[in-house]
Protein backbone atom coordinates (compact mmCIF):
# COMPACT_ATOMS: atom_id res chain seq x y z
CA UNK A 1 0.00 0.00 0.00
CA UNK A 2 1.42 3.34 -1.00
CA UNK A 3 1.95 5.73 1.91
CA UNK A 4 0.48 9.22 1.95
CA UNK A 5 3.13 11.94 1.58
CA UNK A 6 4.20 13.49 4.87
CA UNK A 7 3.11 16.95 3.75
CA UNK A 8 -0.46 15.70 3.59
CA UNK A 9 -0.37 13.44 6.63
CA UNK A 10 1.24 16.08 8.84
CA UNK A 11 0.24 19.54 7.62
CA UNK A 12 2.06 22.46 9.17
CA UNK A 13 0.65 24.31 12.18
CA UNK A 14 -0.41 27.19 9.93
CA UNK A 15 -2.28 24.91 7.54
CA UNK A 16 -3.94 23.11 10.46
CA UNK A 17 -5.18 26.40 11.88
CA UNK A 18 -6.50 27.47 8.47
CA UNK A 19 -8.27 24.11 8.15
CA UNK A 20 -9.78 24.50 11.62
CA UNK A 21 -11.15 27.99 10.94
CA UNK A 22 -12.37 27.44 7.38
CA UNK A 23 -13.76 23.97 8.05
CA UNK A 24 -15.66 24.99 11.19
CA UNK A 25 -16.89 28.25 9.67
CA UNK A 26 -18.11 26.55 6.53
CA UNK A 27 -19.78 23.80 8.55
CA UNK A 28 -21.78 26.30 10.60
CA UNK A 29 -22.72 28.16 7.44
CA UNK A 30 -24.03 24.93 5.90
CA UNK A 31 -25.79 24.10 9.18
CA UNK A 32 -27.83 27.30 8.84
CA UNK A 33 -28.94 26.59 5.26
CA UNK A 34 -32.42 25.33 6.27
CA UNK A 35 -32.96 28.56 8.24
CA UNK A 36 -31.71 30.73 5.38
CA UNK A 37 -34.11 28.96 3.02
CA UNK A 38 -36.92 29.74 5.49
CA UNK A 39 -38.25 26.21 5.29
CA UNK A 40 -41.62 25.68 7.03
CA UNK A 41 -40.14 23.28 9.60
CA UNK A 42 -39.90 23.49 13.34
CA UNK A 43 -36.53 24.89 14.53
CA UNK A 44 -35.18 21.59 15.90
CA UNK A 45 -35.90 19.84 12.59
CA UNK A 46 -34.12 22.59 10.66
CA UNK A 47 -31.17 22.41 13.05
CA UNK A 48 -31.00 18.61 12.79
CA UNK A 49 -31.10 18.57 8.99
CA UNK A 50 -28.52 21.35 8.91
CA UNK A 51 -26.30 19.38 11.29
CA UNK A 52 -26.35 16.30 9.04
CA UNK A 53 -25.45 18.42 6.01
CA UNK A 54 -22.69 20.20 7.94
CA UNK A 55 -21.17 16.92 9.16
CA UNK A 56 -21.03 15.62 5.58
CA UNK A 57 -19.51 18.92 4.42
CA UNK A 58 -16.73 18.62 7.04
CA UNK A 59 -15.39 15.35 5.68
CA UNK A 60 -13.09 16.84 2.98
CA UNK A 61 -11.57 19.19 5.57
CA UNK A 62 -11.07 16.33 8.03
CA UNK A 63 -9.55 13.72 5.72
CA UNK A 64 -6.04 15.24 5.48
CA UNK A 65 -5.60 15.20 9.26
CA UNK A 66 -7.97 12.47 10.45
CA UNK A 67 -6.82 9.78 12.89
CA UNK A 68 -8.61 7.01 11.03
CA UNK A 69 -7.69 4.49 13.72
CA UNK A 70 -9.54 6.67 16.27
CA UNK A 71 -12.84 7.21 14.46
CA UNK A 72 -14.79 3.94 14.39
CA UNK A 73 -13.30 2.03 17.33
CA UNK A 74 -15.43 0.67 20.17
CA UNK A 75 -12.76 -0.58 22.57
CA UNK A 76 -13.18 -0.55 26.36
CA UNK A 77 -16.99 -0.27 26.49
CA UNK A 78 -16.97 -0.87 30.25
CA UNK A 79 -14.78 2.15 30.88
CA UNK A 80 -16.97 4.33 28.65
CA UNK A 81 -20.15 3.14 30.35
CA UNK A 82 -18.71 3.70 33.84
CA UNK A 83 -17.55 7.22 32.88
CA UNK A 84 -21.04 8.02 31.58
CA UNK A 85 -22.63 6.66 34.77
CA UNK A 86 -20.35 8.73 37.00
CA UNK A 87 -21.16 11.84 34.92
CA UNK A 88 -24.91 11.42 35.31
CA UNK A 89 -25.12 10.13 38.88
CA UNK A 90 -24.87 13.37 40.96
CA UNK A 91 -27.51 15.20 38.92
CA UNK A 92 -29.88 12.22 38.69
CA UNK A 93 -29.69 11.71 42.46
CA UNK A 94 -30.40 15.42 43.07
CA UNK A 95 -33.47 15.25 40.83
CA UNK A 96 -34.80 11.98 42.25
CA UNK A 97 -34.66 13.44 45.76
CA UNK A 98 -37.34 15.91 44.54
CA UNK A 99 -39.66 12.97 43.76
CA UNK A 100 -40.40 13.80 40.11
CA UNK A 101 -43.90 12.96 38.81
CA UNK A 102 -44.30 10.92 35.64
CA UNK A 103 -46.28 12.80 32.96
CA UNK A 104 -46.31 10.23 30.14
CA UNK A 105 -44.89 9.73 26.65
CA UNK A 106 -45.92 11.45 23.45
CA UNK A 107 -45.07 10.69 19.84
CA UNK A 108 -43.19 13.97 19.52
CA UNK A 109 -41.00 13.00 22.48
CA UNK A 110 -39.39 10.30 20.34
CA UNK A 111 -38.98 12.75 17.46
CA UNK A 112 -37.20 15.17 19.81
CA UNK A 113 -34.98 12.32 21.02
CA UNK A 114 -33.91 11.73 17.41
CA UNK A 115 -33.22 15.43 16.93
CA UNK A 116 -31.05 15.45 20.06
CA UNK A 117 -29.08 12.47 18.76
CA UNK A 118 -28.33 14.22 15.45
CA UNK A 119 -27.30 17.42 17.23
CA UNK A 120 -25.02 15.55 19.65
CA UNK A 121 -23.51 13.58 16.78
CA UNK A 122 -22.70 16.78 14.87
CA UNK A 123 -21.07 18.45 17.88
CA UNK A 124 -18.96 15.37 18.56
CA UNK A 125 -18.09 14.99 14.88
CA UNK A 126 -16.97 18.63 14.84
CA UNK A 127 -15.23 18.94 18.23
CA UNK A 128 -14.02 15.47 19.20
CA UNK A 129 -13.50 14.47 15.58
CA UNK A 130 -12.43 17.19 13.16
CA UNK A 131 -11.14 19.82 15.61
CA UNK A 132 -9.46 17.39 17.99
CA UNK A 133 -7.51 15.96 15.04
CA UNK A 134 -6.73 19.18 13.18
CA UNK A 135 -5.67 20.99 16.37
CA UNK A 136 -3.30 18.21 17.47
CA UNK A 137 -0.48 20.57 16.51
CA UNK A 138 2.88 18.91 15.83
CA UNK A 139 1.31 15.58 16.73
CA UNK A 140 0.48 16.59 20.30
CA UNK A 141 -2.75 14.78 21.23
CA UNK A 142 -3.18 16.73 24.47
CA UNK A 143 -3.08 19.99 22.49
CA UNK A 144 -5.92 18.83 20.27
CA UNK A 145 -7.89 17.60 23.28
CA UNK A 146 -7.64 20.91 25.15
CA UNK A 147 -8.09 23.26 22.17
CA UNK A 148 -11.12 21.39 20.83
CA UNK A 149 -12.66 21.45 24.32
CA UNK A 150 -12.06 25.20 24.50
CA UNK A 151 -13.86 25.66 21.17
CA UNK A 152 -16.70 23.48 22.49
CA UNK A 153 -17.03 25.82 25.48
CA UNK A 154 -16.93 28.93 23.28
CA UNK A 155 -19.81 27.54 21.20
CA UNK A 156 -22.01 27.70 24.33
CA UNK A 157 -21.18 31.31 25.28
CA UNK A 158 -24.24 32.65 23.49
CA UNK A 159 -26.71 30.36 25.27
CA UNK A 160 -29.30 31.81 27.64
CA UNK A 161 -28.35 32.22 31.32
CA UNK A 162 -24.72 31.26 30.65
CA UNK A 163 -22.44 31.41 33.69
CA UNK A 164 -18.75 31.05 34.44
CA UNK A 165 -19.18 27.66 36.08
CA UNK A 166 -21.36 26.59 33.17
CA UNK A 167 -18.66 27.41 30.62
CA UNK A 168 -16.01 25.71 32.78
CA UNK A 169 -18.16 22.59 32.99
CA UNK A 170 -18.76 22.56 29.23
CA UNK A 171 -14.99 22.75 28.73
CA UNK A 172 -14.39 19.94 31.22
CA UNK A 173 -17.03 17.69 29.73
CA UNK A 174 -15.40 18.29 26.35
CA UNK A 175 -12.15 16.99 27.85
CA UNK A 176 -14.01 13.98 29.22
CA UNK A 177 -15.61 13.20 25.84
CA UNK A 178 -12.21 13.58 24.15
CA UNK A 179 -10.62 11.19 26.62
CA UNK A 180 -13.47 8.79 25.95
CA UNK A 181 -12.57 8.89 22.27
CA UNK A 182 -8.94 8.08 23.10
CA UNK A 183 -9.98 5.23 25.39
CA UNK A 184 -12.36 3.69 22.85
CA UNK A 185 -10.59 4.58 19.62
CA UNK A 186 -13.77 6.06 18.17
CA UNK A 187 -16.54 8.63 18.32
CA UNK A 188 -19.45 6.32 19.11
CA UNK A 189 -19.19 6.43 22.90
CA UNK A 190 -18.71 10.22 23.10
CA UNK A 191 -21.76 10.66 20.84
CA UNK A 192 -23.90 8.28 22.91
CA UNK A 193 -22.81 9.85 26.22
CA UNK A 194 -23.42 13.38 24.93
CA UNK A 195 -26.84 12.31 23.65
CA UNK A 196 -27.67 10.53 26.90
CA UNK A 197 -26.87 13.65 28.93
CA UNK A 198 -29.12 15.87 26.80
CA UNK A 199 -31.81 13.19 26.76
CA UNK A 200 -31.83 12.56 30.52
CA UNK A 201 -31.63 16.18 31.61
CA UNK A 202 -33.78 17.73 28.88
CA UNK A 203 -36.30 15.14 27.74
CA UNK A 204 -36.60 12.92 30.79
CA UNK A 205 -36.56 15.51 33.57
CA UNK A 206 -37.42 18.66 31.60
CA UNK A 207 -34.35 20.62 32.77
CA UNK A 208 -32.65 23.30 30.67
CA UNK A 209 -29.83 21.87 28.54
CA UNK A 210 -27.07 24.49 28.61
CA UNK A 211 -29.73 27.17 28.91
CA UNK A 212 -32.06 25.71 26.27
CA UNK A 213 -35.51 24.45 27.26
CA UNK A 214 -36.83 21.57 25.15
CA UNK A 215 -40.48 21.77 26.20
CA UNK A 216 -40.96 17.98 26.34
CA UNK A 217 -40.31 15.74 29.31
CA UNK A 218 -41.33 12.48 30.95
CA UNK A 219 -41.15 13.68 34.57
CA UNK A 220 -42.16 16.98 36.12
CA UNK A 221 -39.68 18.12 38.74
CA UNK A 222 -40.86 20.53 41.44
CA UNK A 223 -38.96 22.34 44.14
CA UNK A 224 -35.72 24.26 44.07
CA UNK A 225 -32.81 22.55 42.35
CA UNK A 226 -29.12 23.37 42.99
CA UNK A 227 -28.43 25.10 39.67
CA UNK A 228 -29.40 28.17 37.66
CA UNK A 229 -31.50 28.56 34.51
CA UNK A 230 -28.47 27.36 32.55
CA UNK A 231 -29.33 23.90 33.85
CA UNK A 232 -27.26 21.24 35.61
CA UNK A 233 -24.28 22.27 33.50
CA UNK A 234 -24.08 25.36 35.69
CA UNK A 235 -23.70 23.44 38.95
CA UNK A 236 -20.93 22.01 41.09
CA UNK A 237 -22.78 18.68 40.99
CA UNK A 238 -21.95 18.37 37.32
CA UNK A 239 -18.36 19.41 38.04
CA UNK A 240 -18.12 16.48 40.45
CA UNK A 241 -19.62 14.11 37.89
CA UNK A 242 -17.34 15.29 35.09
CA UNK A 243 -14.19 15.07 37.19
CA UNK A 244 -15.20 11.57 38.22
CA UNK A 245 -15.65 10.59 34.57
CA UNK A 246 -12.28 12.12 33.69
CA UNK A 247 -10.61 10.10 36.46
CA UNK A 248 -12.21 6.88 35.18
CA UNK A 249 -10.98 7.49 31.63
CA UNK A 250 -7.63 8.81 32.84
CA UNK A 251 -6.90 5.67 34.85
CA UNK A 252 -7.66 3.54 31.80
CA UNK A 253 -5.55 5.71 29.51
CA UNK A 254 -2.65 5.45 31.90
CA UNK A 255 -3.00 1.69 31.84
CA UNK A 256 -3.08 1.38 28.05
CA UNK A 257 -0.63 4.23 27.39
CA UNK A 258 -2.14 7.58 26.41
CA UNK A 259 -1.39 8.51 22.78
CA UNK A 260 0.20 11.89 23.58
CA UNK A 261 1.96 11.91 20.24
CA UNK A 262 1.32 9.58 17.39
Amino acid sequence: MTGTPGAVRNPSVFIRLILAVTGSGAAFLVRNVPFMLKLPWEPFLQLSVGSVLAAAFLVPFWLPVSRKNEVTGVSNPGTAAFSALVLHLPVVVAVMLRRPVFTGFSAHWFVMALYLFLLAAFEEFLCRGFLMDVLSLRGGRVTGLLLSSAVFAVLHLGNDSVSVIGVVNVFLVGVMFGMMRLVSGGLLYPILTHWAWNLVTGLVFGLPVSGIGLGRYLFRVTGRLPWSEFGPEGSLLMTIGILGGIVVSGVKLRGIGMPYRR
